[in-house]
């Protein structure tokens, strides 16, 4: 069971949730997607999905290649960093040593956290009969992926 079921058990309880109500829950982290199923409170779990193709780390190596390309530090905290702040260019030009690749490295992060929204919400897509979908993860950086999905689900 992806231990983001029980992780929103709370928010059901907040929201309200009837017993009859299906519930999505999708679980973005480093290696994989997770998707479940849930009928109610957690009453039943009719669904369980994992994909290991998709997952957050693509993006963040991607990030460390362009960041070694333009002479900069590049480990996963700082590629971490860049995408979470890919738009505070003081802090990008702190970090980015040729300045000239700046514009490339956020094209990165910006194309591949399209790229990545684009294929969750193909999975997502793939679910039917859903009242509610509830979207987490444990790393900080994916709030920027999350909204980009939230906003392309309800385009």
């Amino acid at each position: 069971m992806p231990e983001s079921i029980p992780a929103v058990r709370e928010v059901l309880i907040k929201d309200n949730i009837s017993y009859l109500e299906r519930s999505l829950i999708v679980d973005l982290v480093g290696t994989t997607l997770d998707c479940a199923v849930i009928q109610g409170l957690l009453d039943n779990i009719s669904e369980i999905k994992g994909n290991s193709e998709i997952g957050v780390s693509k993006l963040t190596k991607s990030v460390i290649n362009a960041l070694y390309i333009a002479s900069s530090p590049s480990s996963y905290y700082i590629a971490d960093e860049v995408i979470k702040n890919v738009n505070n260019m003081a802090l990008l030009k702190q970090v980015i040593h040729d300045p000239k690749k700046i514009t490339h490295i956020t094209e990165v992060v910006i194309e591949g956290s399209e790229n990545l929204a684009d294929r969750v919400i193909s999975e997502i897509e793939k679910i039917n009969n859903i009242n509610r979908i509830y979207l987490t993860g444990g790393v900080l950086k994916l709030f920027i992926l999350m909204l980009t999905i939230i906003l392309k689900i309800i385009r």
